[in-house]
């Protein structure tokens, strides 16, 4: 619903909720007013369709609309494409995104195909329900509450997953001992059930959504070191991967273990040149009309809280609604200019907190002036993935080109400023 008063903007801009279900038919529209649906996302359904049993690499910026983009596209097949049974799921929701391991995504994942197939009326034969039981109870044998309890295999994962294994990192060290030396066989549990699923007509398409969000060490890690393995399940895989492991110097060998690697763009809201692009700006435009009555916000304020989003959605929504904080706490009926550049200022101080190395800041200047990341210092250009990965340094697709995020622009100059006095 429209905000119609201040304090419902705080409610309706909320950077950490992602658009889903209803909320796709209220707000969605506004990446799709002015463009046809982006080009990233009818190639990944045409990679979906396009062979059997696809694993592809979802990349994007942190809060550019990759879950967004996900939820619709989950919900777009569920719709119109029958004789697809589809698993998505967030790593967040079951697992430690801080603590993950592959061995976790895969077991996870076999929780999710089973519990999926379960509720959708999938009929897997006894025996191999009884094999996937039996292998459930020997990996989780030294969790005392569910050895101690057994009431059926769904009854075993929920009490795993929705209940301890995100929050325990006892239970995670406990069955991941048992687990690693049958990842095998786990494996060939998940094809099972893939099979099963194929005599009842369907295909299988699971949506792996979260793992971008954990650390850049480990993400790199789980696609580095055991590619291989993730891409074992023989149905249609999307997971999602840091666009800081994109950039790193393992990629190469990662990408070998995948069928395609598709990065959703940020919107561009400026050139290269530094000039405002419409287009970008429209969108944006079109977002804040949507979620919130057109009067609660003054022009001037909309176009800087766009320029400062760095075209990033997530980025603009924190900015409306911290800026509406502000708007609140001054006594005002309206967000005006000024609040949005108190809101930025606070903004400025989180980058200013986690960039903390001289180099660091030696590479943003280099992107910036040259708006490329391809710079001959080894030890700068090392910086970039870890400033792709908070931010600091943003992609634009097209003719592919890099810029430092808005905020640390201010950053930077300020410190040009100073230098110069």
């Amino acid at each position: 619903m429209q905000a119609q008063t201040l304090k419902d903007v705080i409610r309706v801009f909320d950077p950490r909720k992602t658009l889903d279900k209803e909320d796709l038919d209220e707000y969605y529209a506004y990446r799709i007013r002015n463009r046809k649906e982006d080009p990233a996302i009818t190639k990944l359904k045409i990679r979906i369709f396009g062979a059997d049993a696809q694993k592809i690499l979802f990349s994007g910026h942190r809060g550019c609309g990759k879950s967004t983009e996900l939820n619709k596209l989950a919900l777009d097949l569920e719709e119109n494409h029958h004789g697809i049974l589809i698993v998505k799921y967030n790593v967040t929701d079951v697992l430690d995104v801080f603590d993950l391991d592959y061995s976790d995504i895969l077991f996870s994942l076999a929780y999710e195909l089973y519990h999926k197939a379960d509720s959708a009326g999938v009929k897997i034969d006894k025996a191999i329900l009884n094999e996937i039981e039996e292998f459930v109870g020997d990996v989780t044998k030294d969790v005392e509450e569910i050895k101690e309890e057994r009431r059926g295999l769904g009854v075993v994962f929920q009490k795993l997953f929705v209940a301890k294994y995100q929050q325990e990192s006892l239970t995670r060290e406990s069955v991941r001992k048992q687990l690693k030396p049958r990842i095998s066989r786990l494996i060939e549990l998940i094809n099972s059930m893939v099979t099963q699923i194929k005599l009842a007509g369907c295909d299988a398409l699971i949506i792996i959504d979260g793992i971008d969000g954990s650390p850049l060490d480990i993400g790199k890690k789980l696609y580095y070191g055991y590619g291989q393995v993730l891409s074992k399940p023989d149905c249609a895989i999307i997971y999602t991967i840091p666009i800081s492991a994109v950039y790193s110097s393992e990629f190469t060998v990662i990408q070998q273990s995948f069928d395609e690697t598709i990065i959703l763009p940020n919107i561009a809201v400026t050139n290269r040149d530094g000039t405002p692009c419409k287009d970008g700006e429209d969108v944006f435009s079109n977002l804040s009309r949507l979620r919130m009555r057109p009067d609660l916000i003054e022009e001037d304020a909309l176009r800087y809280a766009t320029e400062m989003s760095a075209g990033i959605t997530r980025e603009f929504v924190r900015i409306i609604k911290d800026s509406c904080v502000e708007a609140i706490v001054r006594g005002g009926d309206k967000i005006i200019c000024d609040d949005v550049k108190r809101a930025v200022n606070d903004r400025k101080n989180d980058f200013k907190r986690i960039l903390s190395k001289k180099t660091q800041y030696t590479a943003l200047k280099e992107v910036r002036d040259t708006k490329s990341i391809y710079i001959d210092d080894e030890n700068i250009r090392a910086e970039i993935p870890g400033l792709l990965h908070n931010l600091s340094i943003v992609e634009y697709n097209g003719d592919i080109w890099w810029d430092v995020h808005p905020v640390v622009l201010s950053i930077l100059k300020s410190m040009d400023d100073h230098a110069r006095k």
